[in-house]
């Protein structure tokens, strides 16, 4: 139309001079015809489409920021307060570990060994009560987590307490706007070795145990669904699953000594006799864990927060057990142990997580640094049934006087029955940029009564980037 236009305007513009040259050749002065008008189209501009300009975002929240999300149609109900609580630290996994005693008696060769059920979940750990997608690392150093004691009364190095040193990787996925998700943790550790040998050749002995060994772990799956989310409160349930792929336990116990003193507490030495024995067990890590939970997350003030998990910690089945054997030097008089099967039953266990903190520092504008927050959690675990032990015994030695005759048995379960660990965390959590933060606590025990005490103290670090 354009092009059109403009050769129509060159003809009537080339006519009219035409016709301006005819009249003054003629001594007239022709009159200029106007020229047309264009057409409206050329004149009036076209409307721009609505979505030519790109709008503004929409102010985004807090939580927004902090995690670097997209404003959905859809938003959530709890404020963002809320959404950016930070993870709960939790405490140790261990609860009713068993222990294995080995002589026991007038003498007692015992010890406390991961694999007795120390590798089972507490959900609370690195986790929150709000579905979230995002991949982590942890680490945990659990100091004198592990209590050996081969003789003590005899050997000067049978007693000593061992660490360990644990890394978890994970991963959570959340899925139905958020509402649920689904978390892998895959842990491995440095720690005792799953195949324990101590021996005694005439003297020569293998103490203090500290054969360390890094092994892959128990792997755990938790699901997690939101049942009730309003501005400043969230409930949430789910499942555990507890997957045995650690290793078994083995053990080897061998003493060939000529002169082995017989050491009686508060009594001292009674006897030096010429002990031989050779005892191998195996503790098979077979028992799955189911742990049904709830946990709670509220927000009753801008910068204050508290959340919570209560876990039920429920075995399904149990893991076998076998010892066998010889007592005594080679020959006629040798006692031979035949295998002997068992099961280790592991306790139902009851796990309490409650816990708060208090933001520091909100600038969410900040592009390091934005959040810091104080964080006291207390986590308090129980056994709700008794320890189930079945110990296998068969004399060795008589001893004189009227002490009682030595024995051999072997033991393996909680043998201080009961459980009540009650420990608090205190930590601080760092959003370093918008999807990574920061978690930096300790744990320290509040009872020391046998079997309450797990450790002297452990240090919790973890690593969220949230996707």
């Amino acid at each position: 139309m354009v092009q059109k236009w403009s050769a129509l305007r060159w003809l009537l513009n080339g006519a009219a001079s035409l016709a301006v040259s005819a009249g003054i050749a003629a001594g007239q002065t022709p009159a200029v015809p106007p020229l047309p008008a264009p057409p409206p189209s050329l004149t009036t501009p076209t409307p721009l489409p609505e979505n030519f300009f790109r709008t503004p975002p929409a102010p985004r929240t807090f939580a927004d920021r902090m995690f670097n999300r997209t404003t959905t149609a859809t938003p959530r109900t709890l404020n963002s307060q809320g959404l950016s609580t930070p993870n709960m630290f939790g405490d140790m996994t261990a609860g009713g570990c068993g222990q294995a005693a080995f002589l026991a008696g007038n003498v007692t060769a015992g010890f406390e060994h991961p694999t007795f059920n120390c590798t089972r979940a507490n959900l609370a750990e690195n986790n929150s009560p709000l579905p979230r997608s995002r991949i982590y690392t942890r680490y945990n150093h659990f100091h004198n987590i592990n209590q050996v004691d081969i003789f003590g009364e005899t050997f000067p190095d049978g007693v000593n307490q061992l660490n360990i040193d644990r890394f978890t990787f994970g991963g959570e996925w959340a899925f139905l706007d958020e509402r649920m998700s689904i978390e892998a943790r895959v842990p491995i550790a440095r720690q005792l070795t799953s195949d324990v040998e101590i021996y005694d050749i005439q003297g020569d002995y293998n103490l203090p145990l500290d054969d360390y060994r890094t092994e892959i772990l128990n792997l755990q799956f938790i699901l997690k669904g939101l049942l009730l989310e309003r501005e400043t409160f969230a409930l949430s349930a789910g499942m555990g699953v507890n997957v045995p792929t650690a290793q078994d336990f083995n053990l080897r116990l061998r003493v060939e000594d000529d002169d082995f003193e017989i050491v009686v507490p508060g009594i001292g030495e009674v006897a030096s006799v010429a002990a031989y024995g050779n005892i191998e067990g195996t503790v098979q890590n077979s028992t799955v864990n189911l742990s049904p939970f709830l946990s709670y997350l509220w927000t009753p003030r801008r910068r204050l927060f508290t959340q919570g998990f209560w876990q039920i910690d429920v075995p399904l089945n149990t893991s076998g057990t076998v010892v066998s054997g010889t007592i005594g030097a080679p020959g006629p008089d040798q006692i031979i142990v035949p295998p002997d099967v068992g099961a280790l039953h592991q306790q139902t266990l009851m796990r309490m997580n409650i816990g708060g903190g208090y933001w520091l520092r909100q600038k969410p504008d900040a592009a390091f640094l934005p959040a810091i927050a104080a964080i006291l959690e207390f986590h308090y675990t129980t056994a709700l049934n008794d320890a189930d032990i079945n110990p296998f015994t068969i004399p060795v030695l008589p001893l004189p006087g009227p002490l009682p005759d030595l024995n051999a048995s072997v033991a393996v379960g909680n043998l201080a029955n009961r459980v009540d660990v009650l420990n608090m965390t205190m930590g601080s959590h760092f959003q370093l940029w918008d999807r990574t933060s920061l978690g930096v606590g300790c744990v320290v025990p509040l009872r020391q009564d046998m079997g309450d005490k797990p450790f002297d103290f452990e240090l919790n670090v973890f690593l969220n980037h949230m996707l």
